[in-house]
């Protein structure tokens, strides 16, 4: 894997350390909740080697906004975080999804 460091003298294995440990807290949040989820990620560098993961979930469309919320929760306010860092396409019958 290819490390890079940032001014702050941070790695971007950073970044997938937080999505991992962010992920553990959502799943022990719906296990503790009995909210039934299922699906996948696959996490995939950005040209910098910071990851960014994309995932494809079904679960009741009440429980979108929570883990849009918990994706926000640390550092929710930095630059572009609210539009770019948990979107969610609701699934259509028939598509290439659904």
């Amino acid at each position: 894997m290819h490390l890079v460091a940032w001014p702050d003298g941070s790695l971007t294995d950073t970044g997938q350390a937080w999505l991992l440990a962010t992920w553990q807290k959502l799943c022990n949040k719906w296990s503790r909740d009995k909210v039934k989820v299922m699906g996948f990620h696959v996490a995939e560098p950005n040209h910098d080697g910071c990851p960014h993961w994309h995932m494809l979930l079904w679960c009741d469309p009440q429980h979108v906004e929570s883990m849009r919320k918990r994706w926000l929760k640390d550092c929710g306010d930095d630059p572009g975080a609210d539009k770019h860092r948990s979107k969610t396409i609701l699934m259509e019958a028939g598509g290439a999804t659904g």
